[in-house]
């Protein structure tokens, strides 16, 4: 695939370029997804099982599908989802599009002995919620964050306290990760999609493999 203008970032959690957006749809996936001719929510790496209130908020349980795997084999987990969400509203990261989109989203609970399952604390009615919770694309965990930088942070710490984060030392050592060499050549190995990618010696053009 050649483009006349090459997309601005890989990374699938800032401004969404139609050329990015083309590659993201075949590397990553997302929780759940559309039918393109019904708008039916279908179940897609993640399967809903219930939705239940908490006071003010709606709490989403899902259930991983067996078959959900990143492209070497290992299973998508619970840790995949919170490490994408942690990111997604992360301070110093180029990702205000997304984190505003996603801003319902409050929490998260997952299960130290099943990590198949995880829950999402969302605000706002089941009407409007619905088909939109499970939409955003699941990151890797063992590329995107490898060595547990955010292991510190809570989610639910870093929506609450976004302002008073800004200059947090575990948010700035992110921030310098997400932007060394060595990360950006790490995202060849890939998503859960149906395709890796390879990017061309001169950098414009893209070989999905």
């Amino acid at each position: 695939m050649r483009f006349n203008k090459f997309p601005d970032t890989l990374i699938p959690i800032g401004v969404q370029s139609s050329e990015a957006n083309t590659i993201f749809d075949k590397v990553y996936e997302f929780p759940e997804k559309l039918d393109d001719i019904t708008s039916d929510v279908l179940p897609w790496v993640a399967q809903l099982k219930s939705i239940r209130d908490s006071g003010d908020f709606k709490i989403y349980g899902y259930k991983i599908r067996e078959e959900a795997k990143w492209d070497f084999d290992n299973k998508i987990d619970s840790d995949d989802i919170e490490t994408t969400l942690k990111i997604i509203n992360l301070p110093k990261i180029d990702n205000q599009s997304m984190r505003l989109n996603l801003s319902y989203i409050k929490g998260i609970n997952i299960k130290d002995d099943n990590h198949d399952i995880f829950e999402l604390v969302a605000l706002g009615s089941r009407e409007n919620l619905r088909p939109r919770i499970g939409r955003f694309y699941i990151l890797p965990r063992h590329i995107y964050d490898p060595d547990g930088l955010l292991d510190d942070l809570e989610l639910e710490e870093i929506i609450n306290e976004y302002e008073n984060l800004q200059e947090d030392p575990r948010v700035l050592r992110y921030a310098k990760f997400l932007a060394s060499d060595g990360f950006r050549s790490e995202l060849k190995k890939g998503g859960s999609g149906p395709y890796k990618i390879e990017l061309s010696s001169n950098y414009n053009s893209i070989l999905f493999k």
